[in-house]
């Protein structure tokens, strides 16, 4: 059973047991829900419903999915991208992520990875002075990441990522995105 707190109006903590890890220490994933109580508790039950299933099908899944962060996400990507491309376009992939992607996003869990989060990315890139073509570099590797890790059920999508996200003319619009 999911803990349902108050945090304000129309704002609750779900709070979702998980499993003990190897030293006995509760794993829990915890989620914020803007919305009434009432979808917070829906949200509790659809989610328990999917650890349920998940831990009957792939323990490891589940749990990864939920506590993994965006940099242990990238180096396993890295892994499974080495045995596809060449030595050289690897070692470019890596780079990218080491030098933009990491120090950014690196310690932000990949469930909670939002829209806003690649465009205070973007922006960042930008003011450093980034070139368009480096950004859309950036852009396609972060693209390629994302939707393997939909494939791998490590992410649900609760965002588009298109061509239009990476603008750099700092002319966008918010039709755009």
């Amino acid at each position: 059973m999911a803990q349902i707190i108050s945090r304000g109006p129309n704002k609750h903590l779900v709070r979702i047991f998980l499993q003990r890890d190897s030293l006995g220490k509760r794993r829990y994933i915890n989620r914020t829900i803007t919305g009434t109580k009432k979808q917070a508790e829906r949200w509790a039950r659809e989610n328990e419903f999917k650890r349920d299933l998940k831990r009957d099908h792939n323990p490891e899944t589940w749990l990864n999915a939920l506590t993994l962060t965006v940099d242990a996400f990238l180096d396993r990507w890295l892994a499974v991208w080495k045995n596809a491309t060449r030595e050289n376009t690897h070692w470019w992939y890596s780079e990218l992520m080491r030098r933009y992607v990491r120090p950014e996003l690196g310690e932000v869990p990949l469930s909670q990875i939002r829209a806003r989060h690649l465009e205070q990315l973007y922006n960042e890139l930008r003011t450093k002075g980034l070139s368009g073509r480096t950004i859309r570099h950036v852009h396609a590797r972060l693209r390629t990441a994302m939707n393997w890790a939909v494939d791998s059920e490590f992410w649900q999508p609760r965002l588009k990522i298109c061509e239009s996200t990476a603008q750099h003319d700092g002319n966008e619009s918010a039709e755009n995105r």
